[in-house]
């Protein structure tokens, strides 16, 4: 099982050193729909890192492969180099998980 990453410059490089061999580059929210497709097709990717800036852009094509019963690849939400996450994806799963909302 694989991890792969799409987000900002910053954050790919980092993810890069890390040793992340599936990191892409996004420019827009078009260039994230792009590459998440191709990432959802690729054979043993198992976690997708998306940073925040282009999470909402793919949220659509994600909530309909978890409606289809596709689980697998997992796509999580983390903040870009420079910035933060409006709402705790952490938060937002266990939400769509349990039905309820956790207490702040």
């Amino acid at each position: 099982m694989r991890i792969a990453v799409i987000g900002d410059r910053e954050t790919v490089a980092g993810f890069r050193l890390a040793g992340v061999k599936e990191s892409y580059i996004a420019e827009d929210g078009f260039s994230a729909q792009k590459q998440i497709k191709h990432l959802f097709n690729m054979p043993g990717i198992a976690v997708i890192f998306v940073t925040a800036d282009f999470y909402s852009d793919i949220s659509d094509m994600i909530h309909d492969r978890i409606n289809s019963g596709l689980v697998y690849p997992i796509v999580v939400e983390i903040p870009p180099a420079h910035g933060e996450i409006k709402e705790d994806p952490i938060r937002e799963i266990v939400r769509r998980a349990v039905g309820i909302d956790m207490e702040k």
